[in-house]
This record gives structure tokens, sequence and C-alpha cells, in this order.
């Protein structure tokens, strides 16, 4: 009789060190990027947030500031911008899991409200994103 062998699947966040990028976004980097006007550098500012937040796992913090920012990007008219904030916001879903539970349950509504958007990139984020926010409620 063959033994059934399982596979422990290991979750690359319980074995991974978190990441600190709260300090790099705060109150200044909020202000001068609700302030930026050209869409090309509000996603140049999104960009340096998912780079910073596409890790296995972020440390715990207070991250209502950066999210409420990303949040009005993800309703911007310029469906790159809208796309790439969206894009942000999941990866600290997905970096924080259970952290992120109060902000995840603001960001559904946010999501929802572009899947209007015609381009497909942009409803990729989103599914994307709402898979990673499911992690988290």
């Amino acid at each position: 009789m063959e033994e059934e062998t399982k596979e422990e699947k290991i979750d690359v966040f319980d074995i991974s060190a978190p990441k600190e990028i709260l300090s790099k976004f705060g109150p200044d980097w909020a202000t001068a990027t609700l302030a930026i006007k050209k869409w090309n550098e509000k996603k140049e500012a999104i960009d340096k947030v998912i780079a910073e937040a596409d890790t296995p796992k972020l440390q715990p913090g207070d991250y209502s500031g950066l999210f409420e920012v990303l949040k009005k990007l993800a309703g911007d008219a310029h469906s790159t911008v809208a796309q790439y904030a969206i894009k942000a916001i999941g990866l600290l879903a997905k970096g924080l899991r259970a952290e992120f539970h109060d902000l995840a349950l603001q960001a559904i509504p946010a999501c929802f409200a572009k899947l209007k958007e015609k381009r497909q990139g942009v409803i990729d984020e989103i599914q994307q994103t709402l898979e990673n926010i499911m992690m988290c409620i």
C-alpha cells in the first residue's frame, strides 16, 4: 500500500520579515501627490508606492493616510492613474492581510466604482485587488 504524500504549502507571508514603508509615504508625500496636476507624474508617485509595497509582508501600522490618497487616485478621471492606484491598494492588502481589514472594507466600493471602465488592464487590476482584499476579510 502506497503512502499518500501530502505536500505542505508554505505561505511566503508567514515566513517573510515585514518591510517598513510608511515612513516613505507620510503626510508630506500625500499632500505633494494630491497636488500633482499631470497624470504621468501622479503615476510616477504611485509607482514608488507599488515598488515599495510589492513585497510578501508589510510591517503593520496606520496606513489610513496612504490609503486615503490611493483611494482618491483610484477615482481619478485618467484610467492609467486609477489602474495604478488600485494596484497599489491591492498590494497593501496582500502585504498586510488582517491588519488591512478595516481599510479593505472601504476599498471595495472604490473598486466597484471603477468596474464600468472599459480598459481591460483596469478590469484585470480590479479583479486582482479584490482577490487580495478577500485575504483581509
